[in-house]
């Protein structure tokens, strides 16, 4: 890197280490004149099947880049604008038996997503929370695809997910909100916003508290009656199970209980939207992929690894 001529940004994984784990430094450095200069670096973690990503933006003579590991947001450094040139990929210092399998060079993608459309928002409303989802906007022919989803509140960003679902908590009953999605592209290309209007109710459901009917698993600050490994949650009267199935020993007394974890209210329905574990169906999660027709009342069991203090 230090005798090669001209101008560019160099991205590098570098340094990476594999005990109890694997991780590596990730450095943006800016080579100009007869210097290396680096403009930022972040610990990343690394793996098997690994991928990253990086892409420059210019705005208004400040360029940003971009570098995403594993499709998550990783690294961002700024500099000065410099002349424009032609990507490369190079590979040095490479360490034990790992190898770069792919380079793929594409073209900037300019054209902003499309909106979500507030006729593609759904939500559920309860007195101090309002459930929101929506159907991804699709992207143009020559798109690079939709990255995230900037979330507002009465014009003020609450957060931003890369799921097409968002809970606003901490509401308070009958009060309306104006909610509203701006959809963003893996290039930072920033879609128009869709606002709805949404109102809590002032009732809850019960008159003795304002929660939610449904609430599944152990939780740590929950009141539970039973006996024979049965939970019942004195909030919410949702019924959990566990079976023990098979318990792994390790050398030192470190243990693992393998469970099946059974749950009377895996399942809400709120309007259109179906819920299943507290996400809407369909929206895949670690776990398996559940359909709106799962959510007939039907209920199931679930392979848990330590099932108790997992959910």
């Amino acid at each position: 890197m230090q005798t090669s001529t001209g101008q560019y940004l160099l991205v590098s994984l570098q340094t990476v280490v594999g005990v109890n784990g694997c991780s590596g430094t990730l450095a943006a450095y800016r080579k100009d004149g007869g210097g290396l200069w680096l403009l930022g670096s972040t610990v990343a973690m690394c793996g098997e099947e690994m991928t990253m990503r990086s892409f420059t933006l210019n705005q208004g003579g400040t360029v940003h880049l971009i570098v995403y590991i594993n499709d998550q947001y990783s690294l961002h450094v700024t500099t000065s604008s410099m002349p424009g040139g032609k990507p490369g990929v190079a590979v040095g210092g490479v360490w034990g038996t790992a190898r770069m399998h792919m380079a793929r060079l594409g073209p900037k993608d300019r054209i902003a997503p499309n909106a979500v459309g507030a006729g593609n928002m759904y939500t559920g409303e309860f007195p101090t929370q309002i459930d929101l989802q929506w159907t991804p906007p699709p992207d143009d022919v020559n798109g690079i695809g939709t990255w995230s989803y900037k979330i507002y509140r009465d014009g003020v960003e609450v957060g931003h997910t890369s799921e097409p679902f968002f809970s606003f908590q901490g509401l308070s009953p009958g009060v309306t909100y104006q909610l509203n999605v701006v959809p963003i592209d893996w290039h930072h290309n920033w879609g128009g916003g869709s606002l709805i209007l949404r109102t809590t109710p002032v009732t809850p459901f019960s008159p003795q508290f304002k929660t939610l009917p449904a609430r599944s698993g152990i939780r740590p600050t929950g009141a539970y009656w039973g006996a024979g490994g049965e939970q019942i949650d004195m909030l919410s009267g949702n019924l959990n199970f566990t079976l023990p199935i098979v318990t792994a020993q390790a050398r030192g007394g470190w243990s693992k209980t393998f469970a099946l974890s059974y749950n009377s209210q895996v399942w809400r329905k709120a309007r259109r939207i179906v819920f299943c574990h507290g996400i809407p169906c369909g929206i895949h999660r670690t776990g398996r992929r559940h359909t709106v027709s799962d959510a007939d009342p039907g209920y199931e069991w679930e392979p848990d690894p330590g099932a108790l203090s997992s959910r």
